[in-house]
């Protein structure tokens, strides 16, 4: 069974987070905003959390939020890359400097 999972963007600490019902452990992207992109540059999932799609689903919510404000990325986190790659329904948010790394 997949876990329920709230994610919210933390202007404090400049991170979108994970947070899993019932659960202390997080997971969250470190992102540098920018004025019209953001660099999505490091993910990092709590242990007790691996293994639930904790990471993908907060990507995902991640990128809802951007495409939602009119924004780009700047995935440079290798694990971003990768959920683009695997998911290019989702790269219209990509800079278009950065369409090359996702296949775009």
């Amino acid at each position: 069974m997949t876990p329920e999972i709230e994610v919210s963007y933390r202007p404090e600490s400049k991170r979108y987070v994970a947070k899993v019902a019932g659960s202390d452990a997080e997971a969250f992207i470190d992102v540098m905003p920018g004025e019209t992109a953001w660099v999505f540059s490091h993910v990092e999932v709590a242990p007790a959390l691996e293994g639930k799609r904790v990471a993908s689903r907060m990507v995902q919510a991640a990128l809802a939020d951007i495409r939602s404000q009119g924004l780009a990325i700047m995935p440079l986190c290798p694990y971003v890359l990768a959920y683009l790659r695997r998911h290019p329904e989702e790269t219209d948010v990509v800079h278009p400097r950065f369409k090359n790394m996702v296949g775009g």
